[in-house]
């Protein structure tokens, strides 16, 4: 009986182990809305675009979680992009040694401020990666940046809203 009793009481543990879920909720309370200022680029790279589609991948993912109200001026928080870097580099060759794939690695600063606060709560360099066929020229390119750039936008909300 008490064999049975004790895995009934495994069971229940594992099962509610199972279902609890982290939500985040690193982010302080007093935090309700967001300031996403353009992202600044220099990487020297000279697509003023990637720039462009990285805040707005930023924006869209604040908006899509919810988190945070994202703002047009000052607000309760502030999201600073700095795109540091694009670099190219060799991923593979075929047997003739020319290069068939390349990879764009994009390295960014990010600073999340408490504007109520007056506090730097997160302030990190990140890099995300996007590889693309040599064939493809500059569209492959171009998907390879964008790629990079929608992993990073992403990686920014979460930390935001988990408190990376």
């Amino acid at each position: 009986m008490r064999i049975l009793n004790f895995l009934l009481f495994l069971s229940i543990s594992v099962i509610l182990t199972a279902c609890y879920s982290f939500t985040g909720g690193s982010l302080p309370e007093h935090l309700k809305t967001i300031y996403i200022p353009a992202v600044i680029d220099k990487s020297g790279y000279g697509n003023p675009v990637y720039k462009d589609n990285l805040h707005q991948y930023l924006i869209d993912n604040m908006n899509r979680d919810g988190s945070l109200t994202v703002t047009n001026n000052k607000g309760d928080s502030q999201v600073s992009v700095t795109i540091e870097s694009i670099t190219e580099s060799s991923v593979s060759m075929n047997q003739n040694e020319l290069e068939t794939e390349r990879k764009i690695t994009i390295s960014l600063a990010i600073l999340f401020v408490d504007n109520i606060n007056k506090k730097n709560l997160i302030e990190k360099k990140i890099s995300n990666y996007g590889v693309y066929e040599i064939a493809q020229a500059q569209a492959g390119r171009d998907e390879a940046v964008d790629l990079a750039l929608k992993q990073a936008a992403e990686d920014i909300m979460f930390a935001i809203v988990s408190g990376w």
